[in-house]
């Protein structure tokens, strides 16, 4: 397989973690997504909507699903998710027959093992979208805040209080912490452990000025309940995804930690990311060049790239960091013969061991307290090397 080996500067992330992917990605012609094997495995549809959308952007929608659809019709549909700011880019009609859309041409096989999620934000929430989602059978969502203005400040309890009358299966939080002080960080920490989200996701925490450290952070949650994966996600005790850490099945991706069996992910509307295969995709975030793909019965695609091509035996850097990140070790055995055949990976993993960021336990490398600390600066020089492609 031929790609390009220049870096692939053309994807525009709507997240930090999107934009860690998007480092090690090298251009590839778009023909090259098309090629992808037959498969029944799982499927994941994110469809993206924007809080400004405009009346045509729902049937467009509708258009470029119907148009994509034949690719995946065999494939289970095990997560649904409404991206973005769908509450306040759609009205209750225009979101009841995308949903009724989506099901019909995507196929969730079992409804119950569906996850069916949507986003929001603090402003966009009223009781009767609540009820709306719930009565659309979402049993997910996950709120953004930011968390720089205080919990007070805001009408975080009333809305959470309103949101648990309905009984959704379970909740995310993302706080925004980038812009925060440590005093407000810690507030909302607190506010956060007496509500029980599922996951609390801390975006930006590498920018913030005077934030705790990770491994500090790990320990004051842990105690309430909440363990670490990768260098934002605390996972509430007995949660799914802390069931496919111990059972080595989990992977790291743009939309946050899943099950490493699923691996295509559907993404629809205006610049919305996927993944088919081993290839991303994002598409144009142009109204007009949306408008006119559709028209011509093209995928509005912008831009495609993969991870740079390796040899068979060797593992690459990215599998390197998804371990790190998943596990937070690596194992000996599948990184020996990648760093022998990399001088730059031998340099950095010495220089790791040597400053006690990683230590040796049995068949693996283990990120030490020190190690956790500076796990995203790990990570970005692992994704940095050249042998991944730069």
């Amino acid at each position: 397989m031929h790609v390009a080996t220049v870096p692939n500067n053309l994807f525009c992330p709507h997240s930090d973690i999107e934009a860690e992917f998007f480092k090690s990605l090298v251009s590839c012609p778009k023909e090259q997504l098309k090629k992808r094997r037959t498969s029944i495995s799982p499927v994941a549809l994110n469809i993206y909507i924007p809080c400004d959308a405009n009346s045509t952007y729902p049937e467009l929608v509708s258009r470029e699903i119907e148009l994509i659809q034949p690719v995946f019709r065999y494939q289970p549909l095990v997560k649904f998710w409404l991206r973005n700011r769908p509450l306040q880019g759609m009205n209750r009609g225009e979101l009841t027959e995308l949903v009724f859309l989506s099901n019909s041409y995507f196929n969730p096989r079992n409804k119950k093992a569906c996850e069916y999620g949507f986003e929001y934000t603090l402003t966009d929430i009223t009781a009767e979208k609540l009820a709306l989602m719930k009565g659309l059978h979402f049993d997910c969502f996950r709120l953004t805040i930011n968390a720089a203005i205080p919990p007070h400040k805001q009408q975080f309890t009333s809305i959470l209080t309103t949101a648990s009358d309905f009984h959704f299966g379970e909740w995310h939080c993302c706080l925004q912490v980038n812009q925060a002080d440590p005093d407000t960080l810690d507030h909302w920490l607190t506010e956060l452990i007496r509500y029980q989200p599922a996951i609390i996701e801390l975006q930006g925490l590498q920018t913030m000025e005077g934030a705790a450290t990770l491994s500090q952070l790990s320990r004051r949650m842990s105690s309430q309940h909440y363990q670490l994966l990768a260098d934002r996600f605390f996972i509430i005790q007995g949660h799914k995804l802390l069931q496919l850490r111990q059972s080595e099945a989990l992977q790291y991706t743009p939309w946050g930690m899943a099950r490493d069996s699923l691996i295509d992910w559907v993404g629809i509307g205006l610049g919305a990311l996927g993944k088919f295969g081993d290839g991303y995709y994002q598409n144009t975030d142009s109204i007009h060049d949306y408008r006119q793909a559709l028209d011509e019965k093209h995928l509005p695609v912008h831009c495609t790239g993969l991870f740079p091509a390796h040899q068979p035996q060797n593992l690459p850097p990215w599998q390197l960091v998804n371990q790190l990140l998943c596990f937070h070790r690596v194992h000996m055995t599948s990184c020996d013969l990648t760093i022998k055949l990399c001088p730059e990976l031998a340099k950095l993993f010495k220089e790791a061991l040597s400053v006690g960021w990683l230590t040796r336990e049995s068949d693996y490398l283990v990120l030490t307290t020190l190690g956790l600390d500076h796990l995203r600066y790990f990570c970005d020089s692992l994704q940095a090397c050249r042998c991944n492609g730069h």
